[in-house]
């Protein structure tokens, strides 16, 4: 049964209030990377492009180690060498973590196009450029920063040749793109008025939240969220990002999801329950030689 119209918007606000959360204490884009290429490309890396399931936790922290260490060289966007350079630097690292450890070259950012690699089928080769090439290649009216030209495409409303284009990467799928994206036009307040829909990574919180004040299926989820809140005058990629963090830390399970999402003043307390324990976690941290 779907919710009332004025049930579902009071859930949104709390959601978007919740977002402040996500951007204060997870979210790893922020405005400085407009001003530094490399910064923009080990943020796109540390905090978006392997957000995938199955990939090893190491993988955004060995990637943006080998950015910040060949950034160093100043030769990262003019140096055509620069990605496969990149790319044996990753796969040396992973092998120091523990031996045979898989890079997984067909779902690698970092991976370059054209790199032979072996399957079940034999040898094959990436046809995708990895995120460096990407960069060298597509961004250089960018200053090669991928955070200004998403922000410049979100701007424009070209979104989803923007959201197309980072799936051109190497590993970076639909819900990867989409992730990023929202990010961008959230960090920097973007209203885009075409396609929004994509800036809405649909994962399973959302699903689940979709499902029960809709009801509406997955595939439809993304337009859902983006109508309701603009009903319910929110942010729509804030909402987004609220529920993702609501459901996975807050509620952490489909049980006191639907309590929340049945009860708003039950979703409050939970949301309050869970800043008094970040609070007393901060006071609890007592640096070295402090009493």
């Amino acid at each position: 049964m779907t919710a009332e119209p004025k049930i579902i918007s009071e859930q949104l606000r709390l959601f978007q209030e919740v977002a402040g959360l996500y951007q204060a204490g997870i979210m790893v884009l922020n405005e400085q990377a407009l001003d530094n290429p490399d910064l923009a490309l080990s943020q796109f890396l540390f905090g978006y492009a392997f957000e995938r399931q199955g990939r090893s936790p190491s993988y955004a922290h060995i990637a943006r180690h080998v950015i910040k260490s060949e950034a160093t060289r100043k030769a990262l966007w003019h140096d055509e060498e620069m990605p496969k350079r990149a790319w044996a630097s990753f796969c040396a690292k992973l092998k120091e973590i523990r031996e045979g450890a898989r890079s997984n070259p067909k779902n690698n950012p970092l991976c370059p196009h054209g790199y032979s690699y072996a399957s079940k089928n034999g040898s094959i080769k990436t046809t995708q450029p990895s995120v460096l090439e990407f960069a060298q290649q597509r961004l250089k009216d960018f200053d090669f920063n991928i955070v200004t030209w998403a922000r410049c495409a979100l701007n424009t409303d070209q979104v989803l040749a923007a959201h197309n284009d980072l799936r051109s990467i190497n590993g970076i799928g639909p819900k990867i793109a989409s992730f990023f994206l929202r990010d961008v036009a959230w960090c920097f307040r973007i209203k885009v008025n075409r396609q929004r829909y994509l800036l809405q990574p649909v994962d399973v919180w959302v699903e689940r939240m979709a499902q029960q004040l809709g009801p509406v299926a997955k595939a439809r989820a993304a337009a859902w969220i983006v109508q309701q809140s603009k009903d319910a005058e929110v942010m729509p990629e804030a909402v987004n990002a609220g529920v993702w963090y609501f459901g996975s830390l807050i509620a952490g399970s489909e049980f006191r999801l639907s309590l929340a999402l049945n009860d708003l003043k039950y979703a409050r307390n939970l949301v309050d329950e869970h800043v008094k324990g970040l609070r007393m976690q901060a006071n609890a941290w007592k640096p070295r030689g402090v009493l």
